[in-house]
């Protein structure tokens, strides 16, 4: 069976930077910018846009090896094994989890939701487990959520991406990456792009068989 990889980019701003505005939108009127020097740092987790709503990439197994331990054969040395972080975006823990709804409203095409006699069913022989979200945003506090059928979270930084990417993909007697690096350097870069405008960037991902 095989194993893929779910993966999420988070940022937070944590210095000043350029901030973007819009006058209206005429066909022919490009993005404008300006700096400014009271753009707020800001220190909650956002969700970017390369989300987890389809699996990353292809299969990378050294990849995989070298970001969580997963499909390791040959050794390789992981980076930290630090779980889903504490202080994740709320949409990363959303498409981590099931959310549980009532057997009248749940829709079986709907792949982020549970049924309620379901979820206790799954629970109950070990499947999954309930979850909560500490500061869960208002509104939501009366919902409950269960795991997913993934395994094996974790989370990395740009450096770390950057390190795994060279030691998986570099082969140094060619001086030159292979073919399938490319989506992995993509994400790199679009990660260091976040960072120059000021941005903290990390990788929060998970894997299913």
């Amino acid at each position: 069976m095989g194993c893929d990889i779910h993966l999420i980019v988070e940022k937070r701003r944590v210095k000043e930077g350029w901030f973007e505005y819009y006058k209206g939108r005429p066909a022919d009127r490009k993005c404008e910018t300006e700096f400014r020097q009271d753009v707020p740092i800001e220190t909650e987790w956002w969700c970017c846009l390369i989300t987890s709503r389809n699996t990353w990439s292809n299969r990378q197994y050294g990849m995989f090896a070298k970001l969580a331990n997963v499909r390791n054969q040959w050794d390789i040395k992981p980076i930290p094994i630090r779980g889903l972080p504490e202080d994740m975006c709320f949409n990363t823990f959303l498409k981590y989890v099931l959310m549980v709804v009532p057997d009248s409203k749940y829709d079986v095409e709907n792949y982020d939701t549970i049924s309620e006699s379901m979820a206790e069913e799954y629970v109950k022989n070990g499947y999954a487990k309930e979850i909560t979200f500490p500061n869960i945003p208002d509104g939501w506090e009366h919902i409950k959520f269960i795991t997913n059928e993934y395994h094996s979270a974790n989370w990395c930084t740009s450096k770390e991406l950057e390190e795994a990417i060279n030691e998986i993909f570099y082969i140094k007697e060619v001086g030159d990456y292979v073919s399938s690096a490319g989506e992995w350097i993509a994400l790199l870069y679009y990660m260091k792009g976040l960072e120059s405008a000021g941005f903290e960037t990390r990788c929060v991902f998970w894997f299913d068989n």
